[in-house]
């Protein structure tokens, strides 16, 4: 399977047999991810940063493997004072942006796109 970093094996073949119609087991399946499983004994009690997908999907998915502290960049973000500071808050669900200027190269083009 391809990527998948969003769900875990076992929700991956469940939503894969009711997509096919096929019985797919998570024995059936290797996502970008599932070599991870394999490192969690070793890391399960070290700090580890997960990188990609939005909000807290894939510390669920980490701690699933059995890594016990689990972050994200936005956790990173979120504690950096400067960064807060800089923030405008805003309910995004409410505010809609029309449009969009590009004033420079941004500082993180991963980000912007």
């Amino acid at each position: 399977m391809p990527n998948g970093g969003r769900m875990g094996e076992d929700e991956r073949s469940a939503r894969l047999t009711t997509q096919l119609g096929v019985p797919i087991t998570p024995d059936n399946l290797i996502q970008a991810q599932t070599i991870l499983k394999s490192h969690a004994h070793e890391y399960a009690d070290r700090n580890v940063l997960v990188l990609g997908e939005r909000r807290d999907v894939l510390r669920k998915v980490a701690e699933g493997y059995g890594f016990k502290n689990v972050y994200t960049t936005l956790d990173v973000k979120s504690w950096n004072p400067s960064e807060v500071a800089s923030i405008k808050p805003a309910d995004f669900f409410t505010t809609l942006i029309a449009p969009i200027f590009v004033f420079q190269d941004p500082r993180n083009w991963a980000l912007d796109i």
